[in-house]
């Protein structure tokens, strides 16, 4: 239809989506789909020896003894002062003939050499937050804990009510219990072995695409 002053012409809207990946994503067939995992790791992004676990939208490095930083990067024996490298509110002094030294913080079996708290024990009801876990494909977590309590609470991250995603590791009559959800059902994974002897047990969640392995470790200290 048309006026001397104007002009009408019939929309065709495309029938069509596109989709903006977050890193560490991408499409098989378009690239906009976001339907594959790139595999981070696959370059051996961690140096000087250390080893690279892939995690939702990235990957983390565990470093050997000596080195730290995402990539394993630094030594602690020749490298400098790096920002906030040091922690628990410790202060960073170089060394005259290279590396560095954590220093004014509260030395112990459980504190590191970048004066990093590495253990902690818990009074009833007592508790640690930590940013919340956002991802929603792939999870690897691991801790390790010695309790004689029969239940308790070891990691919960999610809702504050019934309409949300959540995860939670428990112990449940002297059992390991892994439960999640993604907003409707709940699964749980049990090991069934008893854990509330006061050892050291070693627990890792192993979580990826609706599929999750629970591993138990038995973990002696001398």
């Amino acid at each position: 239809m048309t006026t001397e002053t104007m002009l009408f012409r019939s929309v065709h809207p495309w029938q069509t989506f596109a989709c903006r990946c977050p890193i560490g994503f991408t499409g098989l067939k378009e690239h906009y789909l976001c339907d594959a995992e790139i595999n981070l790791c696959f370059s051996s992004p961690c140096r000087n020896g250390g080893s690279c676990f892939q995690r939702e939208r990235g990957f983390s490095c565990l470093c050997p003894p000596g080195f730290t930083g995402p990539a394993c990067e630094i030594q602690l024996e020749l490298d400098t002062c790096q920002p906030n490298i040091c922690g628990g509110g410790s202060s960073c002094t170089p060394r005259l003939r290279g590396g560095f030294l954590c220093q004014n913080c509260t030395r112990g079996e459980y504190v590191n050499s970048l004066c990093e708290l590495t253990a902690r024990s818990f009074s009833r009801g007592s508790f640690l937050t930590f940013p919340g876990v956002k991802d929603r494909f792939r999870l690897h977590a691991e801790l390790s804990f010695a309790t004689q309590q029969r239940n308790g609470l070891l990691l919960y991250n999610g809702r504050y009510n019934e309409r949300f995603d959540f995860l939670a590791l428990e112990i449940v009559n002297s059992t390991v219990r892994f439960s999640f959800s993604l907003g409707s059902n709940i699964t749980v994974v049990e090991t069934g072995k008893q854990v509330s002897d006061g050892l050291w047990h070693t627990v890792s969640v192993q979580y990826f695409n609706k599929v999750c392995n629970l591993l138990l470790i038995f973990t002696l200290y001398i």
